[in-house]
């Protein structure tokens, strides 16, 4: 549920940057972050949910080239 009064500037501004990182996001804190500030705002808008999606299938590639990173130093896989 919203909330009952929500500076419009600040929900713009909220918005604005959820879509840019679901759009060009690459840092997952700052995704994280435009997810957080949104979803105080607003819990059930649309863009929450894709930033989570992109969330975690950014957390996941960054974990694969961690592991194969590890890998070629390490020798092991």
């Amino acid at each position: 549920m919203s909330k009952p009064y929500i500076n419009s500037l600040n929900y713009v501004r909220a918005v604005s940057e959820a879509q840019n990182q679901v759009d060009l996001g690459t840092d997952v804190t700052a995704m994280v972050k435009a997810s957080g500030e949104l979803r105080d705002l607003e819990p059930e808008h649309r863009l929450v949910a894709a930033l989570e999606t992109r969330i975690r299938r950014a957390s996941q590639i960054e974990f694969r080239t961690l592991r194969a990173k590890l890998a070629a130093h390490t020798g092991i896989n």
